[in-house]
C-alpha cells in the first residue's frame, strides 16, 4: 500500500471506546491512515457518502 492514505471511521456512541480504539490503531504502529469518527451510525453514514473509508470499526447496539 506504500504511501497511500487509508482511511479508517470508527463508529462508537461511546467517546471512551472510539479513543482507546484509536489509541490502539496508532500504538499498533499503522502508518498513514486518517482516523475518523462518528458518535452514531447516521452519522457514520453520512461521512461514509462523503468519503469512503477502506476500514469501518463499529459496535452493534
Amino acid at each position: 500500500m506504500g504511501n497511500m492514505i487509508q482511511k479508517v471511521l470508527i463508529a462508537d456512541d461511546s467517546a471512551i471506546a472510539r479513543s482507546i480504539v484509536r489509541r490502539v490503531l496508532e500504538a499498533a504502529g499503522f502508518e498513514n491512515l486518517e482516523i475518523r469518527e462518528a458518535d452514531c451510525g447516521e452519522k457514520a453514514l453520512e461521512m461514509l457518502k462523503q468519503s469512503p473509508a477502506e476500514l469501518v470499526l463499529t459496535d452493534l447496539n
